[in-house]
Parts: structure tokens; C-alpha cells; sequence
């Protein structure tokens, strides 16, 4: 389309050669790359005010803005509905969660006073060089009914009672007095009997109440209140739990074990679901320290 034309000029004397063709080509393409660059700004502006006008169209601030408002807000029928659902919840779960507390608590207790009362009679045994036996300290071979009582009460800081009232009744910290009568069985169908519980008593610094049995020709027994006499639930295999004292080794044995006061043949018997009898409970000392699950599956 261009030519190229060699063009002479006179100016001074001299000449200039120039490519017109080649100039022109250049201008061409240059104004062609503008006209593209226009078209292009038009047509994102074009796009631009059609964004502009459906935005216009479609959002309103004001509508927007009340209608979050009033989706982030609760009406007073929601939050009683909310209350009422959390309150049936919580009565179904908090008497378990607390049932559990309480039972762990128990079980903490037994252990620990098990081990204190544990200790205690072996101390006395290596002190005197023989073991506690019945023909030694029982009433019924010495005829003297506090005669083990008087044997422990060196070896332990506590609150002692030994008068017939001790018999039914425990004196305290602050000086009144609790009825042991008011012992349940274990499944809590009847009042326990404070006939293994009348050789002296004792009280320690953390609240235990130990009860001592030294009347019979069997064996000689020690009970223990693992939260004190003041504290529910008060029943035997619960807080309140029974142990003999080995006659051959002198040692503190769970009742239901062979050699003790009552032995294996009256395990199941002495701690019972069923059984109605005043002494029931007074052989889960063994379920106790046997069953890791006991004081998890306690009767209510």
C-alpha cells in the first residue's frame, strides 16, 4: 500500500532521504491500537453503569439492615422455649452427674478409712508381739467388754466413748449425741443393730466413727463410718462398714471371706438386694474392696 519515495531537499546544500511509507504504516497502527483501547473503555464503562443500576434496583440499606436486625434478636417464646428445653435436660442428667459424685466420694472415703483402721490394728499387733484374737480380747473369754478398746485407744488421736450409753448412742464434735439406730440396712428396707457395735467408740480428728464388737467367741469386729455419724446415708455397705479381725493372723479381713465373723458361706446373704434381715450389709466390706464398680451400682 506504501510506496517508497526517495525525496530530495534542498537545504543548504545538501540532501535528506525519509521512509514516508514506513512513517505512515506507524501512524496507522498506533491510532488503530487507540481506537481498540477506546472501544474497550466503552464497553467496561457500558458494564460498569449496568452493575451500578441493578445494584440500585435490588439492594435497599435500610430494608437490609432492619431485616438482620431482626433476625439476630430472640422473641420471648423462643427463649422460654430454650429455658424449658435446658431445664428438662438438666433434671435428667444432674441427679446422675451427683449420684456419681456422691458415690466416688464414698468410695474415697472407705478406702481411706479402711487403711487408717488397717494400719491401726497391725500396729498394735507388731507392739505387743501376738496377734489380736478373740480369746485375748473378747468378753466372752476375759469377761472384760472393753478390753480391745483399751488396747487401740493409745495408738489413735480421737474422741473416745465408753459408757452403756455408747451402746445407741455416739457423742460428737460439738457434744450432742447421734443415735446409731438410725443406721439403715443396706438396701434400706429395715434399722441395723447396734449389737456388734457396743465395746467403745471412737471418733477420729477427719470424722470417722469406729464402732468395736468384742463380745462374742468368734471373732473380734470393727465397724467403720466412713463419713461420720453425722452425715448420710447412714446405712450399711453405703458409709457403714464391718470388718473381722483374723484370729490366726491378726490381721483387719473383710467379713465375707473364710475366717471371718461372717464368712463366705454368708456373702451374698450379708449384702443383699433382698434380704430382710437386720444385719444385712455387714459383709459388703468384702464387694467393697473386691468389686472396682461397688459404690457405682449402690442401691437407692
Amino acid at each position: 500500500m506504501c510506496r517508497v519515495k526517495r525525496l530530495r531537499l534542498l537545504r543548504g546544500g545538501g540532501t535528506v532521504s525519509s521512509f514516508e511509507g514506513k512513517d505512515a504504516a506507524r501512524s496507522k497502527d498506533a491510532k488503530r491500537r487507540r481506537c481498540k483501547a477506546s472501544i474497550i473503555n466503552v464497553i467496561l464503562k457500558q458494564v460498569q453503569d449496568d452493575i451500578n443500576i441493578f445494584l440500585k434496583r435490588t439492594y435497599r440499606p435500610n430494608v437490609l439492615t432492619s431485616y438482620r436486625l431482626k433476625k439476630c434478636a430472640f422473641t420471648l417464646a423462643e427463649v422460654l422455649i430454650t429455658l424449658g428445653i435446658i431445664g428438662v435436660v438438666a433434671a435428667m442428667t444432674i441427679p446422675t452427674v451427683v449420684a456419681k459424685y456422691q458415690h466416688k466420694v464414698l468410695e474415697t472415703q472407705f478406702k481411706k478409712a479402711y487403711s487408717i483402721l488397717y494400719q491401726l490394728v497391725l500396729q498394735v499387733q507388731n507392739d505387743t508381739g501376738m496377734p489380736l484374737n478373740v480369746k485375748d480380747y473378747s468378753y466372752a473369754y476375759t469377761g472384760d467388754k472393753y478390753k480391745l478398746y483399751n488396747a487401740l485407744k493409745p495408738y489413735i488421736i480421737a474422741n473416745f466413748c465408753k459408757t452403756t450409753s455408747c451402746i445407741d448412742t455416739i457423742e460428737v464434735d460439738d457434744g450432742t449425741s447421734q443415735n446409731m439406730k438410725e443406721y439403715k440396712t443396706y438396701n434400706n428396707k429395715v434399722n441395723t443393730s447396734s449389737y456388734f457395735m457396743e465395746c467403745g467408740d471412737f471418733i477420729l480428728p477427719d470424722g470417722v466413727s469406729v464402732y468395736i464388737e468384742a463380745w462374742n467367741d468368734q471373732n473380734l469386729m470393727l465397724s467403720i463410718d466412713v463419713n461420720g455419724v453425722s452425715k448420710r446415708p447412714n446405712r450399711w455397705g453405703h458409709d457403714l462398714f464391718t470388718f473381722s479381725i483374723d484370729n490366726e493372723t491378726g490381721k483387719l479381713i473383710p467379713n465375707g471371706v473364710k475366717g471371718a465373723r461372717f464368712d463366705d458361706t454368708l456373702r451374698e446373704w450379708g449384702c443383699s438386694l433382698t434380704t430382710g434381715d437386720k444385719n444385712n450389709g455387714i459383709t459388703c466390706s468384702y464387694y467393697a474392696l473386691t468389686d472396682p464398680d461397688y459404690f457405682k451400682k449402690l442401691p437407692k
